[in-house]
């Protein structure tokens, strides 16, 4: 497939991968809400700089797609749903639609959609997570 090469040798065979090494950072300061796009998955969103709060609102969930969202500036960060869709963090599931809030420099959650209805925070740091 893309990214992969396979060279034979003599008693061997050698298999190297190439662009799954690094995630895309995109830094976002505007009160938004910013439309996160389906083909930015796996980038990693924050908010250096921001002086106000930032708004992300998730594409239409789709199994496997994931994003992480990180609090530098003491801002708060609103991450929003898209109608009929949901985010779990740990115990706390928000209603449909709803977000997840947090300010705490240092925060950090990674979510993955893992159907058509269900965002679930994969992991997550920070203990001033709002679910609504």
């Amino acid at each position: 497939g893309a990214g992969i090469t396979v060279t034979p040798g003599a008693g061997s065979i050698s298999i190297a991968a190439t662009g799954g090494g690094s995630r895309t950072v995109s830094t976002k300061t505007a009160t938004g809400p910013y439309a996160v796009l389906s083909g930015e998955s796996g980038t990693f969103f924050d908010n250096t700089g921001a002086a106000g709060g930032v708004g992300f609102t998730l594409p239409t969930a789709a199994a496997g797609l994931w994003y992480s969202f990180y609090v530098d500036a003491v801002q708060t960060i609103t991450i929003t749903a898209g109608a009929s869709t949901t985010i779990r963090l740990g115990g706390s599931v928000s209603a449909a639609a709803g977000n997840i809030t947090n300010s705490l420099a240092g925060s950090c959650v990674t979510l993955i959609a893992i159907d058509s209805t269900h965002w679930v925070a994969i992991s997550y740091d920070g203990q001033s997570w709002i679910v609504t």
